[in-house]
């Protein structure tokens, strides 16, 4: 209700670094459902999946669907994560990782104008882990 009568709205979507202990049994070969949507993400094991927990994709359609104006994404991780349908709902996206103290100054000086972040990524984003390469022992990646 509150983004129909918005000039603009901003989601802040993400995954959670605050949650490692929830996700030290995700890497078992048959985890619990929790390490599907819990989106936790930590050094020393690896994601089952670089899915957001799934109400997130499903927030960004809702809002899409009630907002007038621009919805402006900002992306809080450490890894990449699947954009599925956010290249299509959003109308702006805010790479931030996992910022330090000054993060809402830095965040608000990009979203009013202040400062520019060029729209360069170090990493390759995919849309789903469908996407993701399926062997990479078996790709020669030095051939031209």
């Amino acid at each position: 209700k509150v983004a129909s009568q918005a000039d603009a709205t901003i989601v802040v979507l993400g995954l959670r670094y605050d949650a490692i202990g929830d996700c030290l049994n995700c890497t078992a070969m048959n985890p619990p459902d929790s390490c599907v949507t819990s989106g936790c993400e930590s050094e020393g094991f690896d994601r089952i999946t670089i899915d957001l927990p799934p109400n997130q994709y499903e927030l960004v359609r809702r809002l899409r669907q009630a907002t007038r104006g621009p919805l402006i994404g900002i992306f809080l991780h450490g890894g990449v994560f699947a954009l599925k349908n956010l290249e299509q709902d959003l109308d702006a996206m805010l790479d931030a990782w996992y910022p330090g103290d000054h993060a809402g100054a830095a965040i608000a000086d990009v979203l009013f104008g202040r400062h520019n972040p060029a729209g360069r990524t170090p990493v390759t984003w995919y849309r789903s882990n469908d996407d993701l390469p399926r062997n990479r022992s078996s790709v020669d990646w030095y051939t031209p």
